[in-house]
C-alpha cells in the first residue's frame, strides 16, 4: 500500500509579524507536491494552521485516502488530536476548518515532530517570506482569504470582530428501507453539532 506524509510548518518573523507558511507532500518517500507561501502579518500558530489546511488541500486534491501528518507545533497537534482545548476565537476557526479537511480523509494520524525532522516544509516558508510570494510546485495553489476582510454586510470592521461558538448533541432514529443487513431495523445515532458564527456586531 502506498504511504503518503504530510510535514507543514509555519512561522512569522515576529509575533504578530510578516508570516509564511510551507507543506511537503511525499508518497512511498518521494516528493510528490511541495509549496510555501507569504500570508502576510499574523502569529506563528495561526500560521501553523494555515500551513496545515493548506497540505490537507492539497492532499485531497491528490486524492489521498489514508495520510500520515508531521508537524513541529505542538500545540497545533495536541489540538487536533484533542487533548489541548482550542480557546482563541481565531484558532478555534481554523481549527474547525482543519477538521473539516480530516473528515475527508480516510483515515489518518498526526504527531509531532522536532524541527529538525522538518527541514523542507521549514525552508519553503521561509522562502516565502524572503519572497513575499508562492514558492515551489503545489497541488492546489494557496488562496488568501483575509480573516478581516470587509464584506458587504460589514462595511467596517475596525470596531473589533465577535465569534460564538454552540455546541450541542441530539439523538435520532431511522431505519434502512430494504436494506439487506440490520441497518434495516430501526436504530438510533447520537449526532454532536459544534457551529461558529463571526460578525463585527
Amino acid at each position: 500500500m502506498d504511504r503518503y506524509i504530510l510535514k507543514t510548518d509555519g512561522g512569522s518573523r515576529g509575533n504578530p509579524g510578516p508570516a509564511g507558511i510551507g507543506f511537503v507532500l511525499t508518497k512511498n518517500d518521494e516528493i510528490i507536491c511541495r509549496g510555501g507561501t507569504y500570508i502576510g502579518e499574523t502569529t506563528n500558530n495561526v500560521a501553523e494552521y494555515h500551513a496545515l489546511i493548506w497540505g490537507l488541500e492539497n492532499a485531497l486534491d491528490y486524492e489521498v485516502g489514508e495520510l500520515s501528518i508531521r508537524a513541529d507545533s505542538e500545540l497545533v497537534v495536541r489540538q487536533i488530536n484533542g487533548s489541548y482545548k482550542v480557546k482563541h476565537p481565531q484558532l478555534k476557526l481554523l481549527f474547525l476548518q482543519a477538521r473539516s479537511l480530516l473528515r475527508q480523509l480516510n483515515r489518518y494520524d498526526i504527531a509531532h515532530v522536532p524541527r529538525g525532522e522538518n527541514a523542507n516544509a521549514d525552508a519553503l516558508a521561509n522562502e516565502a517570506m524572503d519572497a513575499r510570494a508562492q514558492v515551489g510546485e503545489p497541488c492546489k495553489a494557496y488562496v488568501i482569504v483575509a480573516d478581516d476582510a470587509p464584506t458587504p454586510d460589514t462595511p467596517d470592521i475596525a470596531e473589533g470582530s465577535y465569534h460564538l461558538s454552540v455546541k450541542e448533541h441530539f439523538d435520532a432514529a431511522h431505519h434502512l428501507y430494504d436494506y439487506p443487513g440490520q441497518c434495516r431495523n430501526l436504530h438510533g445515532h447520537t449526532w454532536e453539532v459544534e457551529v461558529t458564527v463571526s460578525g463585527t456586531r
